[in-house]
């Protein structure tokens, strides 16, 4: 019978003795098998489970799913059976992960935030003023041009904004300034020109 083992020849005995927790056997067998790590004995005690996508477990012998532990937060695994936590990998660049049951991937930053470290636990950072990103999965955020400016953080638009007439930024500015009297804006509205002779 699965689950159970007979190891005496010409044994008198009428029934077969249990396999031990966390071992399977076959019909007919004369030993029972130990589940390897990553994996736990189902209840019929005749096959090993392979721990879940995003789980892991060192502990051979397992005798039940709760053995199988979540990849820490910033970790994932689509593998099953997985033996260590050391074999969770990280979640790259542009994507994170919480510890949940659900480790089996990582999640993109949204659009209008970044990260740019692998095995990031938390959410990802919002982009800073000055700066966008319509895209999800973004390793960093676009700085503004100079001549337009962001004035938001977590912006998610695919532009910065234009300075108004008159105003100029440079590069990765939160607003534009006003130029001041006896000087306008330039074509690229990154500098204040002075007006020419015989002009106001």
């Amino acid at each position: 019978v699965p689950g159970k083992f007979m190891n005496e020849t010409g044994s008198s005995a009428i029934a077969c003795k249990d396999c031990a927790a966390g071992h399977i056997s076959a019909a007919g067998q004369t030993v029972c098998t130990e589940c390897s790590a990553g994996t736990y004995a189902n209840s019929g005690q005749d096959s090993c489970q392979l721990c879940g996508a995003g789980k892991w477990s060192n502990t051979a012998g397992a005798d039940a799913s709760s053995t199988c532990q979540n990849c820490t937060a910033g970790k994932y695994s689509s593998a099953e059976g997985v033996d260590a936590e050391a074999k969770c990998n990280e979640c790259p660049p542009g994507k994170w992960s919480a510890d949940s049951p659900d480790s089996d991937g990582c999640d993109d930053c949204t659009a209008g935030r970044y990260n740019a470290d692998s095995g990031q636990a938390v959410d990802c950072g919002a982009c800073a003023a000055g700066t966008t990103m319509a895209s999800v999965g973004a390793t960093v955020c676009v700085t503004c041009t100079a001549g337009r400016f962001m004035d938001e953080t977590g912006s998610s638009s695919s532009t910065c904004k234009d300075c108004a007439a008159g105003h100029i930024s440079a590069a990765g500015q939160a607003a534009c300034r006003q130029c001041s009297a006896g000087t306008y804006a330039n074509a690229d509205q990154d500098t204040c020109e002075p007006c020419g002779a015989g002009k106001w």
